[in-house]
């Protein structure tokens, strides 16, 4: 065959040399004039290296090393769980600190004992602090292969139970060395802080931490100065925040200002309470009830604390929490649109139109009362909640910002000076300036997925190898655009020209389910060969509350280890408070006083406390949510108020049977004691 012959000596050498400006106009295509550039070795005025791959229209893309960028950079949650963390720890510190004191304090006689022999008081701490050491090594221990078991559990629960958060079916726990020494010595460091702490106050000559000493009136002035400034503060945060420009972690920052502010004022009242006494001689049983507040105020007040912050760490979570129950809420984040079609294949012809129904072939079952809202979609990375990796290009959607205006969509911050929604989307309508393109983003997306601000500028890549930069100009509130950005529909099509298909539209049926059934089962059957799948836009909220919820279980279990920490430090200092003061109550009993008045007198000076922490970590959390208070759904709100009402009754419950266990075994002691003489 004289064509295989030549092929085999000739190779790829053309069977005829044309001239390249007699063929250019006919063999031209869309993608250019030529295929292959041929040039002399020493000619000097050609540059190869000056060539791209991006002049010919193409894209290299690095896959493997893309990925990893991604997986190393994706979203960090280490910063909330250190945040809320942070408040467990100072919780477990502070119920340490407690029956440390009280335990020194009952060895006062012990350390005088050693101060007589002639042990000098460094002598006795390092003694007492040698004592301490084992146990803090060993409890340290202890709670790294628990914080490892609890991470495992966390894992499994992502594996099954919160499945839809991650829709991963296996998690490996993976265990650095660099890590644990970190958690270990971070640990091990802090309890020797705690317990040096507890030791120097036993041994300092001024350390009764029990005796009822008169207040002054300069600590009282200092307690309201600490309050006015914290409360200053307090306003001064919350009302930036209110007014949208505050971020999550500053609400927060605010809601635990309000709570340090609220104990100093718990404080000061007080402090005041026992000025008022000290010119008063007359004894009653709520006289005996404040001087006891008083005496024991300092560690009354760390368990005040830990509770009132693991109250505050559980409702700031909860409140949180997104219902949909709420049309008005429901419309704002979907914009009033009830169903989100995409297809396989791209449509060229435009569902929102009468003519484009007629060649899709759906115009006679459609019902003209229905809208639709086509968008034309560049396919880059998946930035909602659903992908935790790093998204450097998200998917870019074009809509048309004219539609949505008259629409239900919510609009947040912007870097325009207005507030009004029709003029934002008027300009997001017009480029900034050459090459430089206006976006709408989700908040959400911006804060956490792309881990950016307003103002910020995304590069994408055209087919043709110029660079686009699409500056961050809004934010909208809600959640359905989760993912992605939104661009202006002309401008779309002026940078992305050959994406003309139209394979995402929305459509508005109104709120009745019927019609939404009927839009939904046309659209699926007449568009079937586009590959048309078509869902409820609030099974797509559902989809992303899932992850967020999972996200908030985890944080509110941890808020609710810090709530029990608090509750054991309160029940240990009422339990301590009354084996400390045996001798007192036998006094008191002696004196005439029933088991009845005496039960009253212990509870309310210990019912107070945790009664006034819980309802400071709740009014703590209101003010932590910031803005987002109008988000909440009455439901959560009505769920909130009945859990702070179980909660104030178990405090009051769990307070009246710690005072009446302690109280009867003192006075089945004392009543032994008084058999035993007689």
């Amino acid at each position: 065959d004289e064509d295989e012959d030549y092929w085999y000596k000739y190779k790829q050498t053309p069977k005829a040399l044309i001239a390249y400006d007699a063929v250019i106009e006919d063999w031209a295509n869309d993608y250019g004039t030529a295929t292959a550039l041929r040039c002399e070795m020493n000619a000097e005025d050609v540059r190869i290296d000056n060539l791209t791959p991006e002049m010919f229209g193409l894209q290299l893309i690095h896959p493997r090393e893309d990925a990893l960028y991604a997986a190393n950079n994706g979203v960090d949650f280490s910063s909330l769980f250190l945040a809320l963390g942070f408040f467990i720890i100072a919780a477990a510190l502070l119920l340490m600190y407690n029956p440390l004191s009280e335990m020194y304090s009952e060895r006062s006689q012990e350390i005088n004992l050693m101060r007589i022999i002639g042990f000098t008081d460094q002598r006795i701490k390092r003694k007492l602090f040698t004592e301490a050491l084992p146990i803090v090594l060993f409890a340290s221990i202890v709670g790294i292969l628990c914080g490892v078991l609890y991470t495992q559990v966390i894992l499994l629960l992502l594996e099954s139970v919160w499945k839809g958060a991650t829709h991963t079916a296996t998690f490996h726990l993976t265990l650095h060395t660099s890590t644990i020494l970190i958690g270990a010595v971070t640990s091990i460091v802090m309890s020797i802080c705690v317990v040096w702490v507890a030791i120097k106050r036993a041994i300092s000559p001024s350390s009764d931490n029990n005796s009822v000493q008169t207040s002054s009136k300069s600590e009282l002035w200092k307690m309201a100065i600490y309050a006015i400034i914290l409360f200053i503060l307090t306003t001064a945060t919350y009302v930036y925040c209110l007014a949208g420009k505050g971020s999550v972690l500053l609400s927060v920052v605010a809601g635990c200002c309000a709570m340090i502010t609220a104990i100093v004022i718990f404080r000061g009242i007080i402090l005041q309470k026992r000025q008022k006494e000290i010119s008063n001689p007359k004894l009653t049983i709520k006289r005996f009830s404040n001087s006891k507040m008083y005496a024991t105020r300092n560690q009354t007040g760390l368990s005040l604390v830990v509770l009132a912050f693991g109250v505050f760490i559980v409702f700031v979570v909860g409140l949180n929490r997104r219902s949909f129950d709420n049309r008005v809420e429901l419309n704002a984040a979907t914009g009033g649109y009830s169903l989100w079609c995409e297809s396989s294949v791209a449509m060229q012809h435009d569902p929102a139109t009468t003519e484009g129904r007629k060649k899709l072939g759906i115009d006679a079952e459609w019902d003209e009362r229905f809208k639709i809202m086509t968008c034309f979609r560049y396919q880059g990375d998946d930035a909602s909640c659903l992908n935790l990796n790093k998204v450097s290009e998200p998917t870019v959607l074009g809509v048309d910002f004219k539609t949505m205006a008259d629409d239900e969509f919510v609009l947040g911050k912007n870097i325009y000076n207005t507030t009004n929604p029709k003029e934002i989307f008027e300009a997001l309508a017009k480029p900034i300036s050459d090459g430089v393109y206006p976006a709408l983003i989700d908040a959400t997306v911006l804060q956490w997925s792309l881990v950016k601000e307003l103002g910020d500028t995304l590069y994408y890549t055209q087919q043709d190898g110029r660079q686009l930069a699409v500056v961050l100009a809004a934010t909208l509130s809600g959640g359905l655009f989760q993912g992605s950005i939104l661009l202006d529909k002309e401008l779309f099509k002026q940078v992305w020209p050959e994406n003309n298909g139209c394979d995402l539209f929305l459509v508005n049926t109104g709120s009745q389910k019927q019609d939404i059934d009927t839009a939904k089962q046309t659209l699926s059957q007449g568009l079937y060969e586009y590959g048309m799948h078509a869902y409820p836009t609030t099974e797509r909220l559902a989809m992303y509350n899932e992850v967020t919820d999972t996200y908030l279980s985890i944080f509110m279990t941890l808020g609710s280890i810090g709530l029990l920490l608090g509750i054991f430090s309160l029940v240990i200092v009422i339990r301590k408070s009354l084996t400390h003061d045996r001798a007192s109550i036998e006094y008191m009993l002696l004196m005439g006083f029933s088991p009845s008045s005496l039960n009253r007198i212990l509870y309310r000076e210990n019912v107070i406390a945790p009664i006034c922490a819980i309802l400071i970590g709740f009014v703590g959390s209101i003010i932590g949510i910031g803005a987002q208070y109008s988000a909440v759904s009455l439901i959560i709100w009505f769920s909130a108020l009945i859990i702070v009402i179980i909660l104030l009754i178990l405090a009051s419950i769990s307070s009246l049977i710690s005072i009446y266990g302690g109280l009867d075994i003192i006075t089945s002691y004392f009543f032994s004691l008084y058999v035993d003489i007689s």
